[in-house]
């Protein structure tokens, strides 16, 4: 939107500059309109350059939100499960499908074990999660 509205504003200076010239310009003049004219264009970069910084900033800063957003895992699917060797306190494969679909766990954290409801299920063990980054939202 910004560069349509500074060619807009270019060619506008430019046809302005063509009606407004007499027929007869000197040398002069020339250089003078061409100096206009380049610190016009030189103007236009910059503020186009500073647009594109603040962009790519902004760009980076949601990607940052975005990336922490995928490691938050949601409290109400931090389950007990039992392996049979030992309770194991996870997150459920179904309740992170259904609840937290943007997270993606590592698949080396994943362990089977009796889900609360007594049927055999995978899990993400949450000392695993802590490990790689992942943490709990606090309600």
């Amino acid at each position: 939107m910004f560069r349509s509205f500074i060619a807009l504003t270019l060619t506008a200076s430019l046809a302005i500059t063509g009606f407004t010239t007499p027929a007869k310009a000197g040398n002069d003049d020339l250089t003078k309109a061409l100096i206009g004219l380049a610190v016009i264009a030189g103007v236009a970069v910059a503020i186009d350059n500073r647009n594109d910084r603040r962009d790519a900033r902004r760009a980076a800063r949601r990607e940052a939100e975005e990336q922490s957003a995928r490691m938050v895992l949601p409290r109400r699917c931090l389950k007990r499960f039992d392996t049979g060797r030992q309770i194991k306190y996870g997150f459920g494969v179904g309740c992170l499908n259904n609840r937290a679909a943007r997270v993606s766990p590592p698949e080396h954290c994943a362990r089977r074990g009796v889900n609360p409801r007594g049927r055999w299920t995978t899990f993400y063990p949450e000392r695993c999660m802590a490990r790689e980054g992942f943490t709990v939202a606090s309600r």
